[in-house]
């Protein structure tokens, strides 16, 4: 017994390790090309015009993202983020669809797909 738990426990810290080392060499998830960089703010009308999986920009809190980058990684069915493409999404991010708010991780890396703001036009 006490051999399976010392071999459960070296076995649950390697495989953390291997998460570290795994995150510490994984390139970051970058702002995709697909966005004028000089631009900060958009129209509704501009963000519907990427509605789709090939462009997906999603409206957040009157914030613009471009998730195209990212779809594939989402750990959730790809559904959930490409039902919003093109359209207002906030509901969905602070709920997750289901009354369960997203992580501060996910936040962050929210963050870091931020292309500009909603314009008022």
């Amino acid at each position: 017994m006490k051999n399976l738990v010392l071999g459960a426990g070296l076995s649950f810290w390697i495989a953390m390790a291997a998460i570290w080392i795994f995150a510490a060499w994984a390139p970051p998830v970058t702002q995709p090309a697909t966005a004028d960089a000089a631009k900060a703010e958009y129209t509704a009308a501009e963000v519907a015009a990427h509605g789709d999986a090939a462009s997906c920009w999603l409206i957040i809190n009157g914030q613009v993202y471009d998730v195209t980058a990212y779809i594939d990684e989402h750990p959730a069915n790809p559904r959930t983020i490409l039902d919003y493409c093109g359209k207002e999404a906030t509901r969905g991010f602070d709920t997750k669809d289901r009354d369960r708010p997203h992580s501060d991780a996910a936040a962050r890396l929210l963050d870091r797909l931020r292309i500009g703001a909603l314009s008022g036009d």
